[in-house]
């Protein structure tokens, strides 16, 4: 009986975290895009060669949002931030941002981050 009773208390518990989680996401998932990054080309690349850095994003809520997009090298401090832009996305609706970096005189492992406030 015991273990019985535990198992009702799991079981309720499990489901009142899964309701929760639930409602966070249904409430939360509307205002959260979906964002692909995308290196051109996507692998090694030489000081000959400029990298087009591409970020696709999704407005997958009905509302239209407006969205600050950055775009960093080496991470998100002010002197390496790329580009800059403040787009607005209707319900649904897709967008592109491009730039090209040139990469004459670089030289190393650098990293990309979009950052989308």
């Amino acid at each position: 009986m015991r273990d019985s009773l535990m198992k009702k208390i799991c079981l309720r518990y499990i489901a009142a975290v899964w309701c929760l989680v639930t409602a966070s996401g249904i409430c939360r998932g509307a205002d959260i895009p979906h964002i692909d990054l995308t290196l051109i080309p996507p692998g090694r690349v030489t000081d000959k060669i400029d990298l087009d850095i591409r970020a696709g994003i999704v407005n997958s809520s009905t509302d239209s949002i407006e969205y600050k997009v950055g775009i960093y090298l080496n991470g998100e401090a002010a002197e390496n931030l790329l580009s800059f832009d403040r787009i607005t996305l209707h319900g649904g609706e897709t967008r592109e941002l491009r730039f090209t970096l040139p990469t004459a005189g670089l030289r190393g492992c650098f990293i990309t981050i979009v950052n989308l406030l």
